[in-house]
């Protein structure tokens, strides 16, 4: 969202200039994508693409069109509004004429000025932290089931969750080919009525689908305690080690009595935390999400990427709750 933002507001004669961007590695989910097998226009026979690969190349198209970035690592630490010198407005945010985007990084600080500030800092999923997971991250622990659920068909998969995104995941994933589901939820009932309903039209749906009956196996109150992995590689160096997730450990909750279950792939679907500790005190943000708040434009549109404070506008992951993409 970010990249995308900068390239249209240059293509608009606007002078932008990006932050937070890491010439080592960029950072955020797209960055640990693995292939682009769901973007248009890469076809997955023919295309390698990575994430990090699609980045550098949509930088690339941005700064031809005069976007400037600034040095690699620094990030965004805090946005501050400041007023004309006039006494009426001091305390108007409407009226604000100007932001100071204050970054940081391992050894310097710097600050830019703007009319504008676009925030595009996306959301991370939530992981459980188990160990070895870091290793199996996008190859068999996923946290999108419409982005990598095609790939286990004919194949068992474990959901965690109790919330909308399981149900959702496990819908998805059961109407795939020869694909069995087990979701696991640490509660043993889903205590939200919306929860309730989603459940009830998940499973429904799922089983009235030609051979879909019995492929989703609930298991609550259960936890995963860890992964199961198979070493598929003798080297010494770690960085070249390849890794197979070949089941997880799960712990009843209320027992604490283990079991083992095989599975190929794990979707972890317990939410995602924005990244927005820079500018709590700057913008609205949801309560509970932590996501920021939209508002009607100047022109009354409901549908607009304005925040709470005029001149500061938010697109991508950091407000969405729908898509998620």
């Amino acid at each position: 969202a970010g990249l995308s933002a900068a390239l249209f507001g240059a293509r608009a004669s606007l002078s932008v200039l990006v932050l937070g961007y890491s010439t080592g590695g960029a950072r955020g989910s797209l960055a640990e994508a693995l292939g682009l097998e769901n973007f248009p226009g890469f076809v997955p026979q023919q295309s390698t693409a990575r994430g990090q690969e699609w980045l550098q190349i949509t930088q690339q198209q941005a700064s031809a069109v005069g976007v400037q970035f600034a040095q690699g690592g620094l990030l965004a630490s805090r946005i501050q509004v400041h007023h004309v010198d006039d006494n009426s407005r001091q305390k108007d945010t409407r009226m604000a004429p100007f932001f100071s985007v204050d970054s940081t990084s391992a050894n310097q600080n710097y600050t830019a000025t703007a009319r504008s500030v676009i925030v595009a800092t996306g959301s991370q999923p939530k992981r459980l932290e188990l160990p070895r997971e870091g290793d199996l991250w996008g190859k068999f622990v996923h946290s999108c089931a419409i982005c990598d659920g095609s790939s286990y068909r004919h194949k068992t998969v474990v959901v965690v969750g109790g919330g909308d995104a399981a149900v959702e995941a496990v819908l998805l994933l059961s109407v795939q080919p020869g694909t069995r589901v087990i979701w696991v939820h640490r509660q043993r009932t889903f205590q939200r009525t919306s929860q309730k309903t989603q459940l009830h039209i998940a499973l429904s749906q799922a089983q009235k689908q030609a051979g879909t009956i019995g492929k989703i196996q609930l298991k609550t109150p259960y936890v995963i305690e860890s992964y199961t992995v198979e070493e598929e590689s003798q080297s010494k160096d770690p960085q070249q080690a390849r890794i197979k997730l070949t089941g997880v450990t799960l712990k009843d909750a209320e027992t604490s009595e283990i079991e083992q279950i095989a599975c190929d792939g794990v979707f972890i679907m317990i939410g995602s935390t924005p990244s927005t500790d820079f500018i709590t005190d700057t913008v609205k943000l949801d309560d509970s999400t932590g996501l920021v708040q939209l508002f009607p434009n100047r022109h009354n549109l409901v549908s607009s990427t304005a925040t709470s404070v005029p001149g500061i506008f938010a697109a991508g992951e950091v407000t969405d709750h729908i898509y998620k993409q």
